[in-house]
């Protein structure tokens, strides 16, 4: 079974380069991507649990660390 990893971040073109550098590490990686701390949120209740999440620290909505709190 994969690793499922979540990618949060509010700038696209991070997003993007971070999902296709993860994605390298191989098909043991499910990489996910939210645009934003809400849609994390989102992903994180209506998904399979999440391996690790790998998150901006400064977002609009909520910030990387209350993010991770709530994750937690």
């Amino acid at each position: 079974m994969p690793k499922r990893v979540l990618i949060v971040d509010d700038d696209k073109e991070i997003l993007l380069m971070l999902d296709f550098a993860l994605k390298k590490l191989g098909p043991e990686y499910e990489i996910v991507t939210a645009m934003g701390s809400l849609e994390a949120l989102e992903k994180v209740e209506q998904e399979q649990p999440f391996d690790l999440v790998v998150t901006d620290y400064v977002m609009k909505e909520i910030t990387g660390v209350d993010l991770a709190r709530a994750v937690r």
